[in-house]
């Protein structure tokens, strides 16, 4: 019988799903409202795509940027992350169009209403494993708000692809917290 990775990976989201709903629910309180006043899933996929873009980037800096001893292992393990990151552009502006709305059409605008960083990254390379750390986690709080309104909304498809996002991003800071680990 042929193993297909692929199944198994479909299996560990399906069966952690639910802990991923348990979790996003528990992050509520983490995830600052004042912030972000989005109370649709329309403007809670807008700010995920703003958050990812800029998460993206500075994870690619990263990636492309860091130096040491590290390097090889630094530069893999970067790669992975921004690469994802990078692929969800167009996803999540393709479900932005399901809904009808329209993708960001400004760098500047995506940039200036991120809730990340827009300043200049750079550090040691434990500086920059620890930045991208925080802007993923700060991903994985974003989702989880897009969750709560898709399912408010009654966007099953959308708030299943949330929660696939934290999954796969919690799997991420696993990475990066085993590495920053003394």
């Amino acid at each position: 019988m042929e193993h297909n990775l692929k199944d198994d990976e479909y299996s560990v989201v399906a069966l952690a799903r639910i802990d991923a709903e348990a979790e996003v629910e528990a992050e509520d309180d983490e995830y600052d409202m004042e912030d972000d006043k989005a109370k649709s899933t329309e403007e809670a996929l807008s700010q995920v795509f703003k958050d990812n873009f800029v998460a993206y980037y500075r994870s690619h800096v990263a990636h492309v940027n860091i130096v040491g001893r590290n390097f090889v292992s630094f530069h893999t393990l970067l790669g992975g992350i921004y690469e994802e990151l990078q692929s969800q552009i167009d996803v999540i502006g393709e479900l932005m169009r399901t809904l009808q709305a329209f993708m960001p059409s400004s760098l500047e605008y995506v940039v200036d209403h991120s809730h990340l960083s827009n300043e200049e990254l750079s550090g040691t390379g434990l500086e920059l494993l620890e930045a991208v750390y925080e802007d993923l986690e700060h991903l994985i709080d974003c989702y989880g708000h897009l969750n709560r309104c898709a399912i408010d909304d009654g966007h099953d498809e959308i708030a299943n692809y949330a929660q696939e996002r934290i999954l796969s991003l919690k799997k991420h800071c696993w990475m990066l917290r085993s590495t920053l680990e003394d």
